[in-house]
């Protein structure tokens, strides 16, 4: 079969979501089918590496985005019905390139690798079928950010944002021929919103080869480092990191003196960077290019996010790394794992903290749930078995 993949970022290293995807599905399934790969992002990270397996790569340069002061900006994105940033990162003229270039390739079925490519689906001529991988579900993402959200222009501003995501789901999902979500909980949403598009879900799946654990280190950790990965641009990871700082590691450090948080990832936020330097035993890292060597300098891994909708990449890599997970519900989402087994939930501060102290003080029951965790992730996880979920769309499309 050839398949043309669309992406917004270059896949290896697989730095964000969709490169995760794109990068893996070349991996497992490059052997069998002929893959084809446009990025629509120009380069310039210094890190991107050759991606095996292709058949053919081409670069599409978006013009910059104006200024998100310019008039016109502000302005087109007021009177737009659809979310404003997908008009700012959406070019007519990549457009019609992307035209000719699925003609020139002639696939059977093209894929368009994130919800920011959505728009660029009507310059997919109506003869290929295609495939958009929205992930997650942004209306239930937004709509979670502002009952979280405390401050009256914010919530405005959001509703505005959950009312235009809906309009996204019922007017451009539906021009797909399917639209991925890596988890039913989403997939069930944005049925409601959008009856009439195709969703189907792939569940998200980690390399649990590259995320192996070490599990000597595991066994024979002194330390107390609580740590979160993340890009902390996005709203929930940055509420979850101040919420890490500001009341679960205080709460760690009256019952263990020693302990210390660590922030790993790109976009550290300057609210978090102030309160890092004023909370003893913090430390940020920012951008890593490889995540591994921080998984293994932490004890045990936290992620207090108050909103955000999918199964979180980070949860799945920290337990493919063997390590316990302390999280809200919303951050174990979509992973059928068994609270107390695979990982411990909690939602409040408090109880966050709590779990965290009883996994430092029982190193025996730390690595049970790293290894349990592992058993998991290997079991229902890894990109051995998923990738075989994008085959079966392929082909029904």
């Amino acid at each position: 079969m050839r398949v043309l993949l669309v992406t917004r970022h270059w896949p290896v290293p697989p730095l964000r979501g969709e490169s995760v995807i794109a990068a893996h599905l070349i991996r497992e399934t490059g052997q069998r089918h002929e893959l084809h790969l446009v990025v629509l992002d120009p380069p310039g990270t210094g890190l991107e590496r050759p991606v095996p397996g292709l058949a053919s790569v081409r670069r599409l340069r978006p013009p910059p985005p104006p200024s998100p002061a310019s008039r016109a900006r502000r302005l087109a994105a007021l009177v737009s019905s659809l979310p404003a940033g997908l008009h700012a990162i959406t070019s007519p003229a990549v457009g019609r390139e992307l035209e000719e270039t699925v003609r020139q390739i002639d696939p059977d079925v093209v894929q368009l690798s994130s919800v920011g490519l959505s728009l660029y689906g009507r310059h997919v001529p109506a003869a290929y079928p295609k495939l958009l991988v929205a992930l997650d579900s942004l209306p239930r993402m937004i709509g979670r950010l502002q009952r979280v959200s405390r401050r009256p222009v914010a919530r405005l501003r959001l509703a505005v944002g959950l009312w235009k995501a809906r309009n996204l789901e019922r007017r451009v999902y539906p021009t797909y021929g399917a639209v991925v979500m890596v988890s039913e909980l989403d997939a069930e949403v944005t049925r409601q919103v959008a009856p009439r598009a195709r969703v189907r879900v792939a569940p998200h799946a980690v390399d649990v080869e590259h995320f192996a654990p070490v599990w000597e280190a595991r066994e024979h950790r002194e330390e107390d480092v609580l740590g979160m990965v993340g890009n902390y641009a996005y709203p929930p990871n940055r509420m979850a990191a101040l919420r890490l700082l500001r009341e679960v590691l205080p709460a760690v450090r009256r019952r263990r003196p020693g302990a210390r948080a660590l922030l790993v990832g790109a976009n550290p936020t300057p609210d978090i960077l102030e309160l890092a330097r004023e909370t003893p035993g913090a430390e940020v890292t920012g951008f890593v290019d490889d995540v591994r060597s921080h998984l293994r300098r932490i004890t045990v891994a936290v992620v207090p996010l108050p909103a955000g909708s999918g199964v979180k990449t980070k949860v799945l890599e920290a337990m493919a790394s063997g390590l316990p997970v302390v999280g809200s519900a919303i951050a174990l989402e979509g992973i059928a794992g068994t609270p107390g087994v695979h990982f411990v939930r909690a939602d409040e501060s408090a109880a966050l903290a709590e779990a965290v102290c009883r996994l430092l003080e029982d190193p025996r029951r730390r690595v049970a749930m790293g290894r349990s965790a592992r058993e998991l992730v290997e079991r229902d996880h890894s990109w051995a078995h998923h990738a075989a979920r994008y085959e079966e769309l392929w082909a029904s499309l």
